[in-house]
């Protein structure tokens, strides 16, 4: 059994302009440190809640096809099911059909189960880790917006009209082929930067970070806060260093906690 991340986050549940409030910092000189400090504390939130919380995309992989009619998967906050695979003896894929199981996203626990009469695959299977489900998860998600003006490698949008605020992660949500962040160009216009090539119109998302629970935000934020001011302790760009968790951080994590086994 393996749980695999195969597409990070594109954004972290706070941004680095809200880290630095909280710190009182009001220069740009350790915005990278920061931004990896976010980083570091968003993960150990996930790990010891067992929840994504901005859009992630995992492999979950085991050993035999379901014996029940219905299973857990270990990820809380789950979006969606991508696909649901599984390999033959002779190392072949097959994909089991959306019309087989079903997908229960409103509980705290997401769930694949049979539909009514249906019954899971019988096959030989690969030996080890033969079934595959990829499955997205995260509270939150790409909110559609108005359509952006046409442009090359880079599209000046108007920032009121769009909803858009500096720190926005947007996207082309068509082809959905690169986060673009939003900067601010002057009062009233953003520059939406695109990794190569033309950046056709087409409408625009923006990522709901609102919908991360408060309590984790502010765990996050307080955890970054404690990290900063010890960061003699922190290696940057080498891993994230673990570190003895603050008291208030572990608390507000602690309600949000989910078992598996």
């Amino acid at each position: 059994m393996s749980l695999t991340l195969v597409i990070a986050p594109a954004i972290e549940p706070v941004t680095v302009e809200d880290a630095k409030d909280s710190l009182r910092v009001d220069v740009s000189t350790d915005d990278a440190l920061i931004g990896f400090l976010i980083k570091a504390a968003r993960r150990h939130a996930e790990r010891y809640t067992s929840r994504a919380l901005v859009e992630q995309t995992w492999n979950f992989k085991f050993g035999e096809l379901p014996s029940k009619r219905a299973f857990y998967l270990p990820k809380g906050a789950l979006r969606s099911v991508e696909s649901f695979a599984y390999l033959d003896e002779d190392n072949s894929s097959t994909t089991i059909a959306t019309t087989v199981y079903g997908v229960d996203t409103d509980g705290e626990k997401g769930v694949v189960y049979l539909k009514p009469a249906q019954s899971w695959p019988s096959a030989t299977l690969w030996p080890h880790n033969a079934v595959t489900v990829q499955f997205k998860a995260g509270y939150g998600g790409f909110v559609e917006n108005d359509a952006a003006e046409s442009g090359t490698t880079t599209t000046a949008i108007k920032m009121t009209a769009h909803g858009l605020v500096t720190g926005d992660v947007i996207v082309n949500t068509t082809r959905f082929n690169a986060a673009r962040t939003v900067t601010v160009v002057d009062a009233d216009n953003v520059t939406v930067k695109a990794v190569t090539g033309q950046v056709d119109t087409d409408t625009i998302a923006k990522y709901d970070i609102g919908a991360v629970p408060e309590e984790i935000r502010q765990a996050i934020l307080r955890h970054v806060d404690d990290m900063y001011r010890e960061r003699g302790s922190v290696i940057v760009g080498q891993g994230f260093t673990a570190m003895p968790v603050p008291g208030l951080v572990g608390r507000l994590l602690y309600d949000y906690r989910l078992e598996w086994f």
